[in-house]
């Protein structure tokens, strides 16, 4: 809920709130996100800014294997709505500034600029863009988010597009950091050095977890013999349990006791995994796994957990494996590194099936020293997360 200033007067607490609801009802935000049916974090934080009472729009690009209504949210604002565009074409893929007119003019097609306050891009490039010829067409104000699809996609692909990136940045009101690592690896980038203005209205604000991992928090017995190893994911590339799994049976040879658990399913390396994993009785594969009191029993019976992604702009499961108690090993310079200051893991390069193998080894081994700490629900619950932005988009101004 929207904070008083409880020291004040009860009367003139109540007419501050009555002042600051009716500005916050007033304030149509309109979302534009590219990537809103394929994670529930868009929508659990447009979720809590409809408790607040924010007034929303979202804009979401339909691609050619995505349809209406996958992703929805039931409003409590009665003015709030998703829109869409017509289905992008293949050729948008490599024809950036085709895919943004055709963005654009379904856009300002289906709103009307002169109701909306401020808009929050979830992307710099694809979603920025549209924020920026919005922001020079009608004057309005927009915050814009970073991700690891910015740094690690279009960075290295299309450099020629940082010129806009620049200009996006530059009028931007916010610019938004999932993790601190995203925050140094885009300041650290090569076409991004030598402009410190960016930084300075630059803020970190991570995703929240699930409030049902909040409120299940558990520890882990640091006395205790430590013997399985937990992975949750895509078998895709980028999750690189091959990496994992070739550790693992390198571990195997000196730490027979150890087991692996294995809860997901897809992606291009499914096959691979589950021909690795049948007949051993040390790998065990779950499938994808929805229902949260089963995921907690896994938790519940494993040790540590392990995913060396090659990129991640957060990643939320290493966050619920920390609700539990689990150390977890992690990839360096990506997603969760730097954001606790404690000890609760190890960092390791995902390219090195060495460096997982020694960092497994080093958790097993000193499993006593990693008194994982209570996860606070300031920090990563969605509610609060909702609070920070909504703190921020009440004091834009064009």
């Amino acid at each position: 809920m929207i904070q008083t200033q409880l020291n004040l007067p009860k009367s003139l607490q109540v007419i501050i709130f009555i002042a600051e609801w009716i500005k916050v009802m007033s304030l149509s935000i309109l979302h534009i996100c590219n990537d809103f049916p394929y994670t529930k974090v868009h929508r659990n934080l447009y979720r809590e800014l409809d408790k607040i009472g924010h007034c929303q729009l979202i804009f979401h690009p339909l691609r050619s294997n995505t349809v209406k209504g996958e992703n929805t949210i039931d409003f409590k604002n009665m003015d709030s709505r998703i829109i869409y565009s017509p289905k992008i074409k293949s050729y948008h893929r490599l024809i950036f500034e085709a895919k943004t007119k055709f963005l654009y003019s379904s856009l300002v097609n289906q709103i009307n600029p002169v109701e909306i306050k401020v808009v929050c891009a979830t992307t710099l490039f694809s979603d920025g863009v549209l924020a920026y010829k919005l922001f020079k067409d009608y004057g309005i104000p927009y915050i814009v988010a970073v991700r690891n699809t910015d740094i690690h996609i279009f960075l290295k692909y299309r450099p020629d597009l940082m010129s806009l990136g620049r200009r996006i940045l530059n009028d931007a009101s916010k610019v938004i950091f999932i993790s601190k690592s995203n925050y140094e690896n885009f300041f650290n980038h090569k076409l991004v050095k030598g402009h410190p203005y960016f930084k300075e209205k630059s803020e970190i604000i991570n995703n929240g977890v699930d409030n049902f991992w909040l409120v299940n928090q558990s520890t882990k017995s640091l006395k205790q013999v430590p013997s399985e190893i937990l992975f949750i994911g895509k078998f895709d590339d980028n999750k690189n349990i091959l990496n994992l799994l070739k550790a693992f049976e390198k571990l195997k040879k000196v730490r027979k006791e150890i087991k692996l658990n294995i809860v997901g399913a897809g992606g291009s390396n499914e096959s691979k995994v589950l021909q690795l994993a049948k007949g051993n009785p040390s790998i065990k594969v779950y499938g994808k796994v929805t229902s949260k009191k089963e995921l907690l029993q896994i938790f519940g019976k494993s040790h540590v957990f392990a995913m060396a992604s090659y990129r991640e702009t957060f990643g939320l499961v290493y966050v619920e494996a920390l609700t539990q108690g689990l150390p977890i090993l992690f990839t360096r310079k990506q997603g969760i590194d730097g954001t606790f200051e404690e000890d609760i893991g190890v960092s390791v390069n995902p390219s090195s099936v060495k460096g997982i193998y020694d960092g497994l080894h080093f958790i097993l081994e000193n499993f006593h020293r990693f008194e994982i700490p209570s996860i606070g629900r300031r920090d990563f619950g969605w509610d609060y997360v909702a609070l920070k932005y909504h703190n921020i988009l009440k004091n834009v101004k064009a």
